[in-house]
């Protein structure tokens, strides 16, 4: 069973303030808050961060290495908003996992990844997770699929549109992919990596 932990605005902003509180000592304490007067933010960031923890999977060491690997995941994803926290503009950060396939043998999900950090609009990141629940093996897309990368390419051009003049196909096997409950590989590709911002995330089914 996958439950969601949910990281609270409080236990978030004692991540991203743990190097802060180091050097500054709250402004409660008179003689010492004129020194902290420049360093201490505005905080204006909107929270919506969870990650997936799941209790049922036989194997505990496999268990315990998904859950610390998304886990860990999600804090470094917390880590990047450090230095946006002193900044005068709004900011954001959702967080939250998808899940496409939990077999008895396999596990397929991904943690979207949105960030405002200032300018016309935020950025999206998708980063999959793919395990072997037998063995707790991270998958590769070979260990999931026969296809060759003149068949994925094909896909691509054949699903997808509106990429970069220059881009002509991949010519490494996709290492951001993941496994529908039907079968599928799922090849995703993020905002601007092939395409222009405009083209979203873009997934091509094999």
């Amino acid at each position: 069973m996958m439950h969601l932990k949910q990281i609270n605005k409080t236990t978030i902003l004692s991540i991203l303030f743990f190097v802060f509180t180091i050097f500054c000592m709250p402004a409660v304490f008179a003689d010492v808050a004129d020194e902290c007067e420049e360093q201490v933010p505005t905080v204006n960031i909107q929270f919506n961060v969870s990650y997936p923890r799941f209790d049922d999977i036989d194997n505990l060491a496999i268990q315990d290495k998904i859950n610390n690997d998304v886990k860990a995941y999600t804090h470094e994803c917390l880590k990047e908003m450090q230095g946006y926290l002193f900044e005068d503009f709004p900011a954001g950060v959702d967080i939250h996992p998808v899940m496409h396939l939990r077999s008895e043998d396999r596990l397929s999900f991904h943690m979207f990844y949105w960030m405002y950090t200032g300018g016309a609009h935020g950025n999206v990141i998708i980063n999959t997770f793919n395990y072997d629940l037998k063995t707790g093996k991270k998958l590769s897309f070979k260990d999931v699929s026969k296809a060759s990368l003149k068949q994925i390419n094909k896909a691509i051009f054949a699903q997808a549109e509106g990429f970069y003049d220059d881009f002509k196909g991949i010519k490494e096997y996709p290492e951001t992919f993941y496994l529908d409950d039907d079968g599928s590989v799922v090849i995703v590709f993020q905002p601007y990596e092939i395409a222009p911002y405009v083209r979203g995330v873009i997934e091509v089914r094999i």
